[in-house]
C-alpha cells in the first residue's frame, strides 16, 4: 500500500512541475513532449490517455459526423454562371508554376527527346513574350541522379564522383557541364538536387532506387560527401557566376522520410517503414555546411519530403544541438515537400487526401507548432512544392484533356487556399513531376510531352498538359475577382487577371469522377465580365478538349502509329498547339462589358484573352 501511495505522489509531483514549466516557461510545450516521448513509461500513459479521450469524444458525439455540411460539388448542374469584376483587384500576381522535373537530368535532357523538348519550351516562352524570367510559361527544371554513376547497368546519373584503384578521389564534371549548359542556354533555371549517393561513397552497394537506379544508401564517410558538395557548388560558380548560382534552388536529396524506398541505415527496408530522420538531419549539416563554406549565398534546404518533416527539420535546425561542428549555425534558405492526388475542396478534413489537404497539413505543423521559433521560421521561410501531379491516374488520363484541366484547377486551388488560410500557404514555386517529359510513345507514362519516330528519329509532341502551361502563361498582372456565388470544388469554375491593356479569363471543367469521359459532349456556361478597363476590344478563344489542341486525340484517331509518315507528322505538327476556338473578334460595349454563352466539355479548358484596341 506504501508502495502505491509513493507512486502516487511521484505521479503528482512530476504532474506538477510539468505543468509548471508548461506555465512558466516560454515555449517550454515543445520540450515537454519531447521529454515525454523520450521516456517509454511517461508516453505509453499519455498515449492510453489520448485514447480514452477520443474515445468519450466519439461517443458524446454519436453520429454529429454525419451532419457536418462538407461543400460536395453538384455533379448534376448543366448551365453554369461565372462573374468577375474586373474592377476589384484581389493582388497582384507572383507566378508559382510553370516548372516541371525529370526522374533524370541525363536522361530527361540530354536525349534527342530532351532537347527538342527544351526547344519546344524556350519557343513557348518566346511566344507569349515573357521577357522577365519570373512570368516565363516554363521557368525552373527539377531532376533527380546528379551524384548517380553512369556505367552501365544504371546509366542515369551525372557520375561526377570517380575513384580509381588506388583510391584516389576526382570529379567529371562532363555530363554535369552538359545538363546545366542545356537549361541555361534555352533560358531556364535549375532545382538542384544534392543526391544520388555515389557507387564508391555508399554505405550499402545494392540499396537502390526502382526509377533511376540511384543508389539510396547513407554515406560510408560523410567527410568525403562532405568534399564532393564543396566542389560541386565551387565547380557551378566557376562555370555559371555567383550572381547566375543564387538564382537556383539546391535540396538536400529526395523523400529521406519514405525508408522503404530511401534513407534508411538497413538493408532490409521492409523492417522500418519510415525513414531515419535523424540520419537525414546529419546529411543535412554536412551538406549545408560545405555549400555556404563554397558559395555563402547560395540557397539550400529540403527536405523535399514524400510526407511531413518540415516542422521536424525546423525542430533540428533551431532547437536542437546535434550539428556537425557542435552548436555551428544551420540555415534553411526554403523548404520543399510533394503533393499527389484529387483536387479535393475540403482541405480542413482529414478525410480529404489531395494536394490542398497535404499543404494545409504539412504548413500547419510548423506554423502551429508548440514553439515560437518554429513558428516564426515557418512564417518567413519559402516554400517549394517540388513533386506535384494526380496521383495513381492512369497514363491514358495523363496523355488527355483532363491533365490540363487537373493543372488549372490546381492553381485556382492554392489561391483559394491562399486566401482563405493566409499568403503563407502559397507556395513560391511548384513543379509538375514526371518519369520523364518526353517519353516516347503516348499512353506511356506522364509528361508534358510525347516522341514518335519519323524517318528514323524521334519527333517531338505537345499534349495538352503542355498547352495547359501555355494557357496559364497569359495569366500575369493582377489577379481579380470572382463576383458570383461560385467556390473552389465545383466543376465549372475559373480565373481572371487583368495586366495593363489585356484581360484574360481562364476558365476550367473538371469532373474528377468522371475522368475518363472524353466525349463531346458539353454544358453550357455563362461567363461574364464587368467593369472592363476598356470599351474596345479583341476577343481570341482558345480550347483545350477533345477537338482543339490536343494531339492525342489526333494519333489515337490514325490508329497509334509508332513511326508517322510524312504527312502524319504534318497534321500532330500543326495541331498539337494551343487552338482557338473560333477565329478572334472584335467587340464594344459602352457598359465596359463581356458577356459569352458557350458549352464546355467535361474536362476542358477554356481561354479568353480580351486585348484592348484604341
Amino acid at each position: 500500500m506504501k508502495t502505491i501511495k509513493r507512486i502516487s505522489l511521484a505521479i503528482m509531483i512530476l504532474s506538477v512541475l510539468l505543468g509548471a514549466a508548461y506555465a512558466l516557461i516560454p515555449n517550454s510545450k515543445y520540450h515537454v513532449k519531447k521529454f515525454v516521448k523520450e521516456n517509454e513509461l511517461l508516453y505509453g500513459a499519455a498515449k492510453n490517455v489520448l485514447e480514452l479521450k477520443y474515445s468519450i469524444f466519439a461517443k458524446l458525439r454519436g453520429n454529429s459526423n454525419a451532419k457536418r455540411n462538407h461543400f460536395r460539388p453538384d455533379v448534376t448542374k448543366k448551365n453554369w454562371q461565372i462573374f468577375f469584376d474586373a474592377s476589384k483587384r484581389v493582388e497582384k500576381i507572383r507566378r508559382f508554376w510553370g516548372s516541371i522535373g525529370f526522374e533524370s537530368f541525363k536522361g530527361g535532357l540530354l536525349t534527342s527527346e530532351g532537347r527538342e523538348l527544351l526547344e519546344l519550351m524556350r519557343d513557348t516562352n518566346d511566344r507569349v513574350g515573357a521577357h522577365d524570367f519570373s512570368q516565363q510559361a516554363f521557368r525552373y527544371i527539377r531532376g533527380h541522379n546528379l551524384y548517380s554513376n553512369g556505367e552501365p547497368p544504371w546509366g542515369e546519373g551525372c557520375d561526377i564522383y570517380q575513384v580509381d584503384e588506388k583510391g584516389n578521389v576526382s570529379y567529371n564534371w562532363e555530363i554535369a557541364d552538359r545538363v546545366f549548359d542545356s537549361i541555361l542556354k534555352n533560358g531556364f533555371k535549375p532545382i538542384v538536387e544534392f543526391g544520388f549517393m555515389p557507387d564508391a561513397l555508399a554505405s550499402i552497394p545494392d540499396r537502390r532506387q526502382k526509377w533511376g537506379r540511384g543508389n539510396i544508401s547513407p554515406p560510408k564517410d560523410h567527410n568525403k560527401w562532405s568534399n564532393l558538395v564543396y566542389e560541386t557548388v565551387k565547380h557551378l560558380c566557376e562555370r555559371y557566376g555567383e550572381e547566375e548560382v543564387k538564382s537556383w534552388y539546391f535540396e538536400v536529396w529526395n523523400e529521406p522520410d519514405l525508408g522503404w524506398l530511401f534513407w534508411i541505415e538497413d538493408d532490409d527496408p521492409r523492417r522500418k517503414p519510415y525513414g531515419d530522420l535523424d540520419a537525414y538531419h546529419k546529411l543535412y549539416d554536412y551538406t549545408l555546411t560545405a555549400a555556404k563554406t563554397a558559395f555563402p549565398g547560395i540557397r539550400v534546404g529540403g527536405p523535399a519530403s514524400a510526407g511531413g518533416g518540415l516542422d521536424l527539420l525546423l525542430e533540428h535546425v533551431l532547437l536542437e544541438d546535434k550539428f556537425v561542428n557542435g552548436r555551428a549555425p544551420v540555415a534553411v534558405d526554403f523548404l520543399s515537400t510533394h503533393a499527389y492526388g484529387r483536387l479535393d475542396a475540403n482541405w480542413r478534413s482529414r478525410k480529404s487526401k489531395g494536394p490542398l489537404r497535404s499543404i494545409k497539413w504539412k504548413i500547419d505543423r510548423a506554423a502551429k507548432h508548440d514553439h515560437e521559433k518554429v513558428r516564426n521560421k515557418m512564417r518567413e521561410t519559402p516554400f517549394l512544392l517540388t513533386e506535384v501531379g494526380p496521383k495513381g491516374e492512369s497514363h491514358f488520363l495523363n496523355n488527355t484533356r483532363f491533365a490540363a484541366a487537373w493543372l488549372v484547377k490546381l492553381v485556382q486551388g492554392i489561391y483559394s487556399l491562399a486566401d482563405k488560410e493566409g499568403k503563407m500557404y502559397l507556395p513560391w514555386e511548384i513543379v509538375y513531376w514526371g518519369s520523364n517529359q518526353a517519353i516516347r510513345y503516348y499512353e506511356i507514362r506522364k509528361g508534358v510531352a510525347a516522341s514518335l519516330k519519323y524517318r528514323g528519329s524521334p519527333s517531338v509532341f505537345k499534349r495538352p498538359i503542355f498547352n495547359a502551361f501555355e494557357a496559364l502563361a497569359h495569366f500575369s498582372g493582377e489577379r481579380i475577382e470572382m463576383t458570383s456565388y461560385s467556390r473552389f470544388g465545383n466543376h465549372v469554375n475559373g480565373i481572371a487577371s487583368v495586366d495593363g491593356d489585356k484581360l484574360t479569363v481562364l476558365v476550367y471543367h473538371l469532373n474528377e469522377r468522371d475522368r475518363r469521359n472524353t466525349s463531346n459532349d458539353s454544358m453550357n456556361v455563362e461567363l461574364i465580365v464587368e467593369q472592363l478597363p476598356f470599351q474596345k476590344y479583341r476577343v481570341s478563344w482558345f480550347t483545350i478538349d477533345e477537338t482543339h489542341s490536343n494531339s492525342f486525340t489526333i494519333w489515337r484517331r490514325m490508329g497509334k502509329p509508332k513511326r508517322l509518315s510524312k504527312r502524319q507528322h504534318e497534321v500532330l505538327s500543326q495541331r498539337d498547339d494551343l487552338e482557338l476556338q473560333t477565329e478572334p473578334w472584335i467587340e464594344s460595349s459602352a457598359q465596359r462589358k463581356f458577356h459569352k454563352n458557350f458549352g464546355m466539355q467535361n474536362n476542358s479548358v477554356s481561354l479568353f484573352l480580351l486585348n484592348k484596341i484604341n
